[in-house]
């Protein structure tokens, strides 16, 4: 097959057995400088359809009846994403990905294709490959042609819901016709300039009312057309004259760009915003016209994310991570220690304590920021996956709260530690998600330990206002205190010796004292004790209170199934408050307390098998199963649909830049929600449709797997 077809076959090679560290060594040191090349060769493209264009000739024995080899064909699909890898790869390490699907999204991220070439593929992919098993599966043979007989074809379409072969035949005559215009757009002779379509419009941008007309036709609303006649009023802007002497295919650019993402309003409105920031804009101007990637990823970026477009207009400086991070997500605890220190450089040596804590403050809301975002643009990427995601978030937050209780204990926080709970507790945030946390001190770590309580309870209350209050650099957290003992009506802080007397459990300290009068052992604390983790503070006191936590949570067994049950009940009902069209996939029936509340009963149930012990939602359903308390078909449900309703609400909240759980049938953004969960329109069944399907039937089985496992 040549280097390239070596290379495209290569690219999924992957070590399977044997010795894995020679493996993982010849993949690094060989395979990957052998595929991926530094230079950019656009004729590799050429070699990958000559390649296709032998394997037709040589193996096909039908090319207008073989859906794999044939035009428009699966491996033509294959090839246009390959080319892009093979293309781009040793720039863009990011788009290295094995699979189809993945790949066509980390290429999307990088500019390198439209989101509109990316719904086109995906669909033409899904629906070749759905025919092709449907072949399959009737002839009982491997092969990709469609039968000859119109008989087997009109009963091929019938089993595929269509009336007869006509519609099927039709539909794939368009998607063979799409595919092999993507296949045919990487080729270098082939390539050809933005439609003239554009034209119109580009022309009327310093005419605002004949931009409004043109975008009306071209995108069916005049806003996008009054948007980019704002980005043409300054010489130096994006469309400004001066730019467009300069650039002369700048504007064309922009309009495809715009045109083929999920929301070109949206990404009109945050450019006008993001350009209204600069009184000189030209690096950033220079910097999309000179990279037409570039460009790509900024619209289908600002078209995809309410929440990063919010971002970056609050703070431009983060357009650097669209533009050039290459997809990498910092560290989070080196990302906090970057900005603390840059900002400690840049304070004077006489600053006054007002503005090293308001430094101080900036610079944790700058890591926050930074961090967030580049999450946020890796997972609309699909390079890091939803897992990755929450601990990526909950180690920021982790990094933020050690460092503020340190800028106000000293090194170390002697005394005070901060116990995660909730989604902390099992590094599981959101985006948008508070932090529950409590306070637990330790008396004899104060200066004066008879004013211990008061001593700490200021220190608390500190760490709070420095995590959550504004900030120009951007918002902090919300901190939830209410789960600690005696909930928001207690003391902010308790000692180590008073927690473990709440909770009914022994330590030295608290030796021939009485339990105390205040202690509830009621079955949701103990349950909210299950995911107990030191987070931040005084770490050797950290680990005595979630000593304390776990010996409570799972000493006492699970409380009655029925009791939890009502109490799950009750949420759902006060909470979710559902309705026809109207979704709750956190408090709603079947969603994701359903999950959290199966697991963490049955972890009480058996939590004297420490196997079981951990704070993590997935991890511990793993356990679970694995050691026998979880039945498989269950335990598959239960974490698929975690699965499924976490990616969700990550989704909803990438998308929308709002904290919200909630699935509204009337909601305008449904259908790109459902793009953006991998979902794509087809004939008769929008993705929306698709997305409230799998929607109800997730829910409906998470809600019968909990039933069974709690026995009500």
């Amino acid at each position: 097959g040549g280097r390239f077809g070596d290379a495209a076959a290569l690219r999924r090679a992957r070590p399977i057995a044997g010795d894995r560290a020679l493996g993982a060594l010849v993949e690094r040191e060989i395979i990957t400088p052998f595929v991926y090349r530094h230079t950019v060769d656009p004729t590799i493209a050429l070699g990958l359809a000559d390649l296709l264009e032998r394997s037709r000739r040589e193996l096909s024995k039908a090319p207008e009846r073989d859906l794999k080899l044939g035009p428009g064909g699966i491996r033509e699909a294959e090839f246009f994403v390959q080319t892009l890898q093979l293309v781009w790869g040793g720039r863009e390490p990011v788009v290295r990905a094995r699979g189809t699907g993945a790949a066509l999204s980390r290429l999307k991220s990088r500019g390198l294709v439209s989101d509109r070439e990316t719904r086109t593929l995906t669909a033409a992919y899904a629906f070749l490959r759905r025919l092709e098993h449907r072949v399959q599966w009737m002839s009982g043979i491997q092969t990709h042609l469609l039968p000859e007989s119109r008989d087997e074809l009109a009963r091929l379409a019938r089993s595929l819901g269509y009336a007869d072969e006509q519609p099927l035949v039709a539909e794939l005559d368009r998607v063979r016709a799409e595919v092999s215009e993507l296949f045919e757009s990487v080729l270098p002779e082939r390539r050809s300039a933005p439609p003239a379509r554009f034209v119109e419009l580009s022309s009327a941008l310093s005419d605002p009312a004949r931009a409004a007309a043109a975008s009306e036709a071209l995108f069916a609303t005049p806003e996008v057309g009054e948007h980019l006649a704002a980005l043409a009023r300054r010489p130096d802007d994006l469309l400004g004259e001066l730019t467009r002497e300069r650039h002369p295919k700048l504007a064309e650019a922009l309009l495809e760009a715009l045109a083929g993402c999920p929301d070109p309003e949206q990404a009109a409105r945050m450019l006008r915003a993001f350009f209204g920031r600069f009184s000189t804009p030209t690096p950033y101007v220079n910097a999309l016209a000179e990279d037409p990637y570039a460009l790509g990823r900024m619209v289908t970026v600002l078209g995809s994310s309410r929440f990063v477009g919010d971002a970056l207009v609050a703070r431009p400086e983060l357009a650097d991570v669209v533009l050039f991070g290459h997809g990498a997500v910092s560290d989070p605890v080196a990302a906090v220690a970057l900005e603390l220190e840059t900002k400690r450089e840049g304070l004077p040596a006489d600053a006054d304590p007002e503005e090293v804590q308001e430094a101080f403050v900036d610079a944790l809301r700058a890591a926050k920021r930074r961090v967030v975002v580049e999450v946020a643009v890796a997972d609309l990427a699909g390079s890091i996956g939803t897992r990755e995601t929450t601990r990526l978030l909950s180690d920021l937050a982790d990094a933020i709260l050690a460092r503020t209780a340190e800028y106000v204990l000293g090194d170390g926080a002697r005394g005070l530690a901060l116990i995660a709970l909730g989604k902390l507790g099992g590094r599981d945030i959101g985006y948008g998600s508070d932090l529950d946390v409590i306070f637990v001190y330790d008396p004899s770590a104060a200066p004066s330990p008879d004013e211990a309580s008061s001593y700490f309870a200021k220190a608390a209350q500190r760490i709070i206002r420095l995590i959550s209050e504004p900030s120009a650099a951007g918002p902090g957290y919300e901190l939830d205190t209410r789960l600690r003992p005696s909930g928001s009506k207690g003391m902010l802080v308790t000692s180590l010796g008073a927690f473990a007397r709440y909770h009914g459990i022994t330590i030295p300290e608290t030796k021939g004292l009485e339990q105390s009068p205040t202690s509830s052992g009621a079955a949701w604390e103990r349950q909210a004790l299950l995911r107990a983790r030191a987070c931040a503070g005084d770490r050797a006191l950290g680990e005595r209170v979630v000593s304390i936590a776990h010996a409570a949570a799972y000493g006492g067994g699970a409380p009655p199934a029925r009791e939890m049950h009502r109490l799950r009940e009750r949420m759902e009902a006060e909470l979710a408050r559902e309705r026809p069209g109207r979704y709750d996939l956190k408090t709603g029936r079947g969603g994701l307390l359903d999950v959290e509340f199966c697991v963490q009963w049955l972890q009480m149930r058996n939590g004297a098998d420490p196997r079981v012990r951990t704070p993590d939602t997935a991890e511990a359903l793993e356990a679970l199963a694995a050691a026998g308390y979880l039945e498989r078909r269950p335990f598959e449900t239960l974490r698929d649909g975690y699965a499924f309703l976490r990616r969700l609400e990550q989704r909803i909240h990438v998308l929308t830049g709002q904290s919200a759980s909630v699935i509204d049938v009337r909601a305008p953004g449904l259908p790109e929600l459902a793009r953006r969960m991998g979902l794509s329109d087809e004939p008769g069944r929008p993705a929306s449709e698709q997305l409230l399907a799998t929607y109800e039937l997730v829910t409906t089985s998470v809600r019968r797997a909990y039933r069974a496992a709690l026995g009500v």
